[in-house]
């Protein structure tokens, strides 16, 4: 018997083969998400370290964009720190939950599996023969009132299923 996944799996159109056009666009925008974020600091870099006249210099001009280049810099690495902090703390929990939570629908599930098999095989021994006869008989004929109504199966099976 084949297991299925309890949670279903995600999936994104990006990862899929084909879908050249969305790809593109994202790329496009991610690059132009990071020219917006970078532009600020390299304006200040760029004013910070081109050449220029020393006679035209404002000394307090000078020293605010230093000021400002460092208050960005610490704000933006503190941020970036925490950020990281949360999103690596929140990713363990919600590993951690999901792991959990899979090993409780699996044991359910394999349960529920173990209990309808064996059910199975009580009703098809009584009906049908014994399991070996089953399996090695080439051809048998089945007697017509020893077929199943439409619903006899799913009700038996669902009878049984809710017990625990």
């Amino acid at each position: 018997m084949i297991e299925k996944n309890v949670f279903p799996q995600v999936e994104d159109d990006f990862f899929k083969a084909g879908n050249i056009g969305l790809k593109i666009r994202e790329i496009i925008l991610a690059v132009i998400g990071w020219i917006i974020f970078l532009l600020p600091f390299m304006w200040l870099l760029i004013t910070l370290y081109t050449p220029f006249n020393w006679q035209d210099l404002h000394f307090f001009q000078f020293k605010t964009e230093i000021d400002t280049f460092h208050i960005l810099s610490w704000f933006l690495g503190v941020s970036f720190v925490l950020i990281l902090l949360h999103h690596v703390i929140m990713s363990i929990r919600v590993n951690h939950f999901v792991d959990s939570m899979s090993n409780d629908k699996d044991s359910e599930t394999k349960y529920r599996i173990e209990i309808r098999n064996k059910r199975f095989d009580d009703i098809f021994e009584e009906r049908f023969g014994n399991k070996d006869f089953r399996h090695n008989v080439k051809f048998f004929n089945v007697d017509s009132d020893k077929n199943f109504d439409k619903n006899y199966l799913f009700n038996n099976l669902r009878s049984e299923g809710k017990t625990k």
